[in-house]
């Protein structure tokens, strides 16, 4: 079997064995089951968050309609789509370097039956301009010397533009970088027992939460 009909093959039974997700997938025009290994160095594989975690993902970090919320290793965007569909963002940038999961997220704003707009930027993470957004939204994307880098962006665009900037961190192997920051606090946090859903494969130290939440000071 080649590589192709075997992430495909992949893909078919993460969509069978899952259906409330891939019902969504359907009632917003999109599809969004992947798995893909990582293109750059650091990288992290691309994998799916579950609906399920999406809400209460959001149901803590209370996106607005004026915010603008930026997915980080966006993918194929399901994060994007959710927050603009059921919690009414206006504007979703998403961030992603392989250009696979550019085109293939790009063929998925085609097909979204939702509202609000959503675009796709091909950029690393270190080097992207997040000067508008207000939510940053990551699922253990790259390793902590990407993450510094990461960190180190964001501190300069608060610089830039003074504001309240609110994170989701799922998974958050790497949140030392931000813990080690003075420009931003851990604000809350949740844990596997709370969000049992969150798929996390071989990334799974016991002694970090399921997602960690952080805000500028």
């Amino acid at each position: 079997m080649s590589i192709k009909h075997y992430i495909r093959s992949l893909n078919l039974r993460a969509r069978v064995s899952n259906p409330r997700d891939e019902l969504w997938d359907r009632r917003l025009g999109i599809s969004t089951f992947g798995h893909y290994d990582p293109t750059v160095k650091d990288g992290r594989y691309y994998g799916t968050v579950k609906y399920c975690v999406l809400t209460k993902v959001f149901e803590v970090i209370k996106p607005q309609a004026k915010d603008t919320l930026c997915d980080i290793g966006c993918g194929l965007g399901r994060p994007m789509f959710f927050a603009a569909s059921q919690f009414g963002v206006e504007q979703c940038v998403g961030v992603e370097a392989n250009p696979q999961l550019v085109a293939m997220g790009n063929k998925n704003i085609e097909g979204y039956r939702g509202s609000g707009s959503i675009t796709i930027e091909q950029a690393l993470a270190q080097d992207a301009n997040y000067d508008n957004a207000d939510i940053i939204f990551m699922y253990n994307p790259f390793g902590f010397l990407t993450m510094q880098a990461v960190v180190q962006n964001l501190e300069a665009s608060l610089l830039a533009r003074p504001r309240k900037l609110r994170i989701a961190y799922l998974n958050p192997i790497e949140e030392r970088a931000f813990l080690a920051s003075s420009v931003f606090e851990k604000s809350s946090e949740l844990s596997h027992v709370q969000a049992p859903e969150l798929n996390t494969g071989a990334y799974k130290p016991k002694e970090i939460p399921a997602v960690s939440f952080f805000e500028s000071r």
